[in-house]
């Protein structure tokens, strides 16, 4: 967040051509912890079997506060930047909701002393932190290889465009997110 932050003009200047980026970058470079908190607490409930909390926090909250607070600010005529602080502000309230739900779930103040053990929980992340890098660089590199080559409006228009391909992992998405908390409770 920070880095992104402060480097929000070089970048938009160096790698996007575009200087009137910066104040974009700089309000989405906000997101960036409220969205790592929300896939946290998100995945967390999935794996105490509260798939129900995760998608109203995730995918509801998130959703239709992202769509209403868009079209209200963009109403108001604060254009790309209003479409910026509406997601910054739907992910903190996602935040929000989804750690209510963890704290109802599974209370923070625990008088549980846990065992780890370090060893095997390393060696079996360390497979899945890469891929999860390669997956997040895949989804992406495409939106990014556009801002590099090609003017900010086709990054908007091709944005607009491509969700509809996501429609091909609804039933792999969602059979994962039923599939993953089972197997985990079974293992």
């Amino acid at each position: 967040t920070v880095f992104t932050f402060f480097t929000a003009n070089y970048i938009s200047i160096h790698l996007f051509n575009d200087p009137n980026l910066t104040e974009v970058l700089k309000v989405m470079s906000l997101s960036i912890p409220f969205f790592a908190f929300s896939t946290l607490f998100m995945f967390s409930l999935q794996a105490l079997n509260r798939s129900d909390y995760s998608t109203y926090g995730k995918f509801l909250v998130e959703g239709i506060t992202k769509l209403f607070l868009a079209a209200i600010l963009i109403y108001l005529g604060y254009e790309v930047l209003g479409a910026a602080w509406a997601y910054v502000i739907s992910l903190l309230l996602a935040t929000i909701v989804l750690l209510y739900y963890l704290n109802k779930v599974f209370p923070l103040v625990s008088k549980i002393k846990p065992e780890y053990n370090y060893k095997e929980l390393v060696t079996f992340s360390w497979p899945l932190v890469f891929s999860t890098i390669f997956w997040t660089l895949m989804a992406y590199l495409d939106t990014i290889m556009i801002g590099v080559f090609r003017p900010a409006s086709d990054i908007g228009i091709y944005n607009a465009a491509a969700p509809t391909s996501y429609l091909l992992l609804t039933f792999p998405i969602a059979f994962g997110f039923i599939f993953l908390p089972i197997v985990t409770s079974l293992y």
